[in-house]
């Protein structure tokens, strides 16, 4: 499934192709562990690395209506933040909306 990240406000599909602002897969992500639906195994390498990288994420304001998100520095990355967040958004995106709010076990990862 091709997707764009983008910095507008709405998502959008154009020909197939996903256009999806980065804040709403970072604030997907941010939910998702304020509310205890997304926990990371503390001792797995792969999982100190996203920490790592998460910590590195700033939002950087582009124009009074435009923010981007990115690692802090140069020469930082952030892929496995957007990796997961993706695949977040597209867990999200094709999961069928419930009815009523059940019970649901956090997603572990590692």
């Amino acid at each position: 499934m091709p997707v764009v990240f983008t910095s507008g406000d709405t998502p959008r599909s154009d020909g197939g192709i996903f256009r999806i602002p980065k804040k709403d897969l970072i604030h997907g992500l941010v939910v998702l562990f304020e509310e205890g639906k997304l926990r990371l195994i503390d001792d797995h390498p792969e999982a100190r690395a996203l920490v790592s990288e998460l910590g590195n994420m700033r939002i950087k304001v582009t124009s009074e209506t435009q923010a981007g998100y990115e690692a802090w520095r140069q020469n930082q990355h952030d892929d496995l933040v957007f990796a997961l967040a993706l695949a977040v958004w597209r867990t999200r995106a094709s999961a069928p909306r419930p009815r009523q709010r059940a019970p649901q076990q956090p997603l572990v990862l590692w």
